[in-house]
């Protein structure tokens, strides 16, 4: 895998951000680990990031791509 710098405050680069990270995971995780793992590349308002991400999360939930476990998710 290489290293892409991308503008994570734009929306598309945050989803492909966001996606290939869950990829990336070979176990369950959690929002606030994808969110930590997104603030090491860029300094962004966590509160903000975190809404963002758990939005992505459950767009993904719903269309069958994630399950959804008690504080976890996991790709299908």
């Amino acid at each position: 895998m290489c290293k892409v710098n991308m503008d994570l405050s734009v929306e598309k680069n945050l989803k492909f951000a966001v996606y290939s990270l869950m990829l990336s995971k070979h176990e369950e995780f959690s929002l606030n680990e994808l969110t930590e793992d997104i603030m090491k590349y860029q300094n962004l308002d966590q509160e903000l990031l975190n809404k963002k991400i758990s939005l992505l999360l459950k767009n993904w939930v719903i269309s069958g791509v994630l399950q959804e476990h008690l504080d976890t998710f996991s790709l299908v």
